[in-house]
């Protein structure tokens, strides 16, 4: 079995502008589309990229171990407009 790896990005509403990266995504009720192709590692990941590391498992089924996480310490900057529709579509 291969190891999997998840990296977290935290976010905070504590912009008035909408985050770039966030409004590629088009969300139409049912699916995600991109609006264009990204590069998470440059448009997305905050500029202080401390993380934290940790040998977990995945949170849903089928609950897979040997999955290394990366959590990012610093958070992203989105708009509570786009909080707002993150909480929608789950």
């Amino acid at each position: 079995a291969s190891d999997l790896l998840v990296i977290g990005v935290m976010m905070e509403d504590t912009s008035a502008i909408d985050n770039a990266f966030l409004s590629k995504f088009i969300f139409d009720g049912n699916t995600h589309t991109m609006a264009s192709a990204f590069d998470p590692f440059t448009e997305f990941f905050p500029a202080n990229n401390t993380y934290y590391h940790y040998d977990g498992s995945l949170t849903t089924p089928p609950c897979t171990e040997a999955v290394k996480w990366l959590l990012l310490a610093n958070p992203v900057q989105i708009s509570q407009n786009q909080l707002n529709e993150y909480k929608h579509a789950l």
